[in-house]
């Protein structure tokens, strides 16, 4: 991941985006602990050339260092990154007050905590509802920001249903010693992380490659 960091910062300095910020799961994986993710989410601003909003740019300047395009992701190396324009204003707030993290040495624009959470809410999916859970879990989070963003944003449905389970009294007790536990991991170097998060990948190419053989 160390070179894709180094490739993010390559684009800004040579203009080919103005502003990126990292999200999506790898950007929780820098809050939270390790879990199964194959690419990484990358939300751009563009330079403001003309009113279309274009990818081409990208592109091109992936072409000139040898990047191939992999399904919707560019291939960089060896490393699927998917770079997403940010569709609404809040992912262009979230990329404008992004946390500059120290990560394998480079610092990275990564999504704070709070945008992290607020763009899985407009989402929407099964699998964002479950990266919240584990973010509220897992990183002591700035309400007052976090529910700034939701009123603003209009997101207040969908998070009460991301948040009853974990903001009862009852379920808090119950969990209190898995949480300590998981937000000791939470506080790992990213570089372990990483780590842990090639484990993953690898075992599940394991896996798939049992379920082929049985296919086959």
């Amino acid at each position: 991941m160390q070179r894709v960091f180094q490739e993010l910062n390559r684009m800004v300095q040579e203009g080919v985006v103005d502003q990126y910020a990292v999200g999506g799961s790898v950007g929780y994986i820098c809050y939270v602990e390790p879990f199964f993710t194959e690419d990484i989410d990358v939300f751009v601003l563009l330079p403001q050339t003309s009113i279309l909003v274009s990818m081409a740019p990208i592109y091109a300047w992936a072409a000139k260092r040898g990047f191939e395009p992999d399904e919707d992701a560019l291939l960089i190396h060896g490393e699927k990154v998917q770079f997403l324009v940010a569709p609404t204003t809040l992912e262009e707030e979230a990329i404008q007050n992004a946390r500059q993290l120290r990560l394998f040495g480079e610092t990275v624009s990564v999504m704070s905590p709070e945008f992290l959470v607020a763009t899985s809410l407009r989402a929407g999916r099964a699998k964002d509802y479950a990266k919240i859970e584990k973010m509220l879990d897992e990183y002591s989070l700035d309400e007052s920001t976090l529910m700034d963003l939701i009123t603003r944003f209009g997101l207040q449905d969908r998070w009460q249903r991301a948040a009853p389970s974990v903001v009862e009294a009852a379920y808090r007790t119950l969990v209190a010693a898995k949480r300590r536990s998981r937000r000791r991991a939470a506080q790992q170097p990213f570089s372990l992380k990483a780590a842990t998060l090639m484990r993953l990948r690898k075992r599940a190419d394991q896996l798939r490659n049992i379920r082929n053989q049985h296919v086959d």
